[in-house]
């Protein structure tokens, strides 16, 4: 909108040097910021306006128009240049990361903290799972490939980093690309997705722009965040040349079931972020060529949505087939450990409330038992009114002296724990897979796992398996197996996630 003759006029009158009007801009600014009434608000806005057309004006004797319309095409220009509303150009940490060749690119969209140094705490299965895959090899059994984990993060610009090197620039590097996150901010907490995708969208292409793709590069989506590109058609032209996978590992669409159904607090996603996300999940699934899910219980309710044979079952466990004689000791103390995110799915207050029997059942057979829950969060506030769920619980059932809240550790720790324990406990009410089990059996422990957790389908040892939510079945499980020392049996039911990207598997084509 170009102002009027009037005020054009006005404008011109005031006659002031554009160095003077610059210091009565910063003033109505400083007043607009100052000022709380709306009507207000207003004026002091149109005093802003006023006052930079005054300014524009002594600086170079134009008339300039507020023509938003062009500021918004300049905006989505440079959103879709640097990733950003300013002109900062990419960073490269390393000036070689822009000469390696990527050939699987991670779309993990949920602002990726990632599992960067040894001593981190595991963050989830998602985490340890992508972690994984970058050592996967791609193509031909022998052969890596250098992988790109693109995500949101506090950064001013685009910026890429080098997170694992090789030896070598070719293959087994891992490179972390982090794109500006003020709009995905605004996204998620308001759940408005659908208003800045296309936004969005831009930033994401910008990203790709700053690496060099392999000629057979594969696109793997992470999770329904990713789900907002599905609604950009310029962004799937743009990948049009590249394989595409969806790994939707929480399965937001049966848990949306189940809480709804339940009800309450303390789940990982609240209803309205779940039904945002399932819808993310059904659209990236139906998009993508391949579908990973790692059980049965995933691929019944997949089938709804996408045609089964672009179903893809996969473990990700390092041993697929194990078994192992687990007696129990002998010297009158029973050790077990559980652990996970803080959110109601995970079972940690069914878990409390049904180890009151398994201590009660120990006190008859003079042996001391202990329960660690490794659930606590760095940041303190995380999860934190699920955790007081669970000490409401320990303090009701008085369990005090033998069960304990822990920090979450690193992988390495937390396979040490699992090694210093006698047992694993899995209590999950809800786990679309759960890879814990995966590493008392690399530990030569046993598990006992909740029927509802995926993984329970690869537990060959019925015995081992229990319901949380079913009075007594833990500790009837826990009696037996104290009273007959059986063997513990583990065998992978699906292919394993090393092959993933190759070109050529006995399993069904990529097309």
């Amino acid at each position: 909108m170009a102002p009027s003759l009037n005020i054009e006029k006005l404008i011109e009158s005031i006659g002031l040097p554009a160095a003077e009007l610059r210091a009565y801009l910063i003033d109505e600014i400083d007043e607009f910021l100052a000022a709380s009434d709306p009507a207000h608000l207003e004026d002091e806005f149109g005093d802003v306006l006023f006052a930079l057309l005054s300014m524009a004006w002594a600086h170079t004797g134009r008339h300039y128009p507020l023509r938003l319309d062009l500021a918004e095409a300049k905006l989505q220009q440079r959103l879709g240049r640097y990733g950003t509303i300013s002109r900062h150009a990419p960073k490269y940490t390393d000036d070689r990361i822009a000469e390696m060749e990527v050939g699987v690119v991670h779309f993990v969209l949920g602002q990726f903290g990632g599992q960067w140094q040894r001593f981190d705490a595991l963050q989830n299965g998602t985490v340890a799972e992508i972690s994984a895959l970058t050592d996967a090899p791609f193509g031909e059994p022998d052969r890596l490939t250098n992988h790109c984990i693109v995500t949101f993060g506090d950064v001013d610009e685009i910026s890429y980093e080098i997170i694992y090197s090789a030896a070598t620039q070719r293959a087994g590097n891992t490179i972390r690309c982090r794109i500006p996150d003020f709009l995905f901010l605004r996204a998620k907490k308001g759940l408005i997705f659908d208003q800045l995708a296309g936004l969005m969208a831009l930033q994401v292409s910008a990203a790709l722009d700053g690496i060099r793709l392999s000629p057979s590069a594969i696109a793997h989506f992470h999770s329904w965040e990713s789900g907002f590109l599905t609604d950009s058609v310029s962004f799937w032209r743009r990948i049009a040349t590249m394989k595409t996978i969806f790994s939707p590992y929480l399965t937001t669409g049966r848990l949306k079931a189940l809480i709804e159904s339940r009800g309450g607090t303390g789940w990982t996603m609240t209803p309205d972020e779940l039904r945002v996300a399932a819808e993310y999940e059904r659209k990236l699934s139906q998009a993508c060529m391949r579908v990973v899910l790692e059980s049965s219980l995933d691929r019944e309710f997949f089938t709804s949505w996408v045609h089964p044979e672009r179903l893809d079952l996969r473990s990700f466990a390092v041993d697929r087939q194990a078994s192992f004689a687990v007696e129990p000791p002998r010297a009158g103390r029973l050790t077990f450990i559980a652990g996970g995110r803080p959110v109601r799915e995970k079972g940690f207050v069914e878990l409390c409330r049904e180890f009151a029997a398994v201590r009660d059942w120990a006190k008859d057979e003079g042996v001391d038992v202990s329960l660690a829950i490794l659930c606590r969060e760095r940041n303190r506030s995380k999860g934190q009114e699920y955790i007081v769920d669970i000490e409401r619980v320990i303090a009701e059932k008085n369990l005090g002296d033998c069960v304990s809240i822990e920090p979450k550790v690193s992988l390495d720790e937390l396979k040490q724990r699992i090694r210093e324990s006698d047992a694993l406990i899995v209590p999950s009410i809800y786990d679309p897979y759960c890879l814990m089990p995966t590493y008392s059996v690399e530990e030569k422990r046993p598990s006992f796992v909740s029927t509802h957790a995926g993984i329970a389908e690869n537990i060959r040892s019925p015995e081992f398996t229990f319901d949380p939510e079913l009075e007594g079945d833990l500790v009837r499980a826990i009696r037996a197996w104290y009273a007959k020392p059986s063997v513990f049996a583990f065998e992978s039911r699906f292919a394993s996630y090393l092959g993933l990207y190759l070109a050529k598997e006995s399993r069904p084509l990529w097309e």
